[in-house]
């Protein structure tokens, strides 16, 4: 049987490496973005055994010039990876990533305060009645911030995947890997509200739905500064934390972090001790976010 050929140049190596890595499928989509958009166009020329430290040294030095340190990183580590997956089918000899010292990044701790959490609030609610574009915006953001889930488990998410009536979205494969995550009430009405909204979709948002402009269009309406979709995700671990139900180990596992030794620890809040957490969480979580004049009426209801 004829083989493939066997790649020359790292642009002919990173696809190779993308088809074949031992890694979960939202990784895999992952590192081809970053391949995409950096590696390909800034090593895809050189041959595998060219590449140098002093190269890839130079690479991260630039990227921390132009501002983008933290992604440069990002991008040595898939080079890193391809290059020790060459090396294992003898198309490689050393891996020119080894070594180099990462660029320095900064942790961020930005999560919204409870005032900024409800003048977004009130822009989402204004949203949900305007249809269209708006209201997608306004669901999506708020099954992030309901949930703690991460960006794209929400929003490739396949509506087969959803256990409604164990308050469960089941993801088959995530960052970490198989993933359920706890809905909570608010969570579960919301979702129907999607559903009933379009029913003829397979996923729970749109194929094609890009929140970016509607974010950005959220801060700006907001008066919020430096404030990443993915803060939504710190603001639930926050928020959570700060009601002194949950450890920051207990934490971990509800947010579907990778450390095995804590999930293990913590395995028992997989079950109703997990869905009562999140509940808790999600419901203070939507009142901050309900506008005053329609929390008195759900109030008085």
């Amino acid at each position: 049987l004829p083989t493939e050929a066997e790649p020359r140049t790292i642009g002919e190596l990173l696809p190779r490496y993308l088809a074949e890595a031992e890694i979960t499928e939202t990784t895999r989509r992952e590192y081809r973005r970053i391949c995409s958009s950096r590696l390909v166009h800034h090593f895809g020329r050189v041959s595998i055994g060219v590449l140098s430290t002093v190269h890839v040294a130079k690479y991260l030095e630039k990227r921390k010039q132009d501002g983008h340190g933290a992604m440069g990183n990002r991008e040595r580590a898939v080079l890193s990876g391809a290059y020790e997956f060459a090396m294992r089918k003898g198309w490689a000899t050393s891996n020119p990533c080894r070594g180099i010292r990462r660029n320095i990044e900064k942790a961020r701790k930005r999560y919204l305060t409870r005032e900024e959490l409800q003048r977004i609030g009130q822009i989402l609610y204004d949203w949900e009645t305007m249809g269209g574009k708006h209201q997608l915006d306004s669901r999506y953001f708020r099954l992030l911030i309901l949930t703690g889930a991460r960006k794209n488990e929400i929003l490739l998410a396949f509506r087969a995947w959803l256990d409604l009536p164990h308050s469960a979205l089941r993801l088959p494969d995530s960052k970490t890997g198989a993933k359920v995550i706890a809905l909570p009430t608010s969570a579960v009405r919301l979702i129907g509200q999607i559903i009933a909204s379009d029913p003829g979709n397979d996923r729970l948002f749109p194929p094609g739905y890009n929140p970016y402009a509607g974010w950005a269009e959220l801060l700006t309406t907001a008066k919020i500064q430096d404030l990443r979709i993915h803060d939504l995700r710190h603001t639930y671990a926050s928020i959570g934390l700060s009601m002194g139900r949950l450890t920051r180990e207990e934490m971990g596992p509800l947010l579907g972090h990778k450390d095995v030794a804590s999930t293990q620890r913590y395995a028992h809040l997989m079950a109703p001790e997990r869905l009562q957490a999140s509940e808790v969480i999600g419901g203070l979580i939507d009142e901050l976010l309900l506008p005053s004049e329609r929390a008195v009426v759900v109030a008085n209801a």
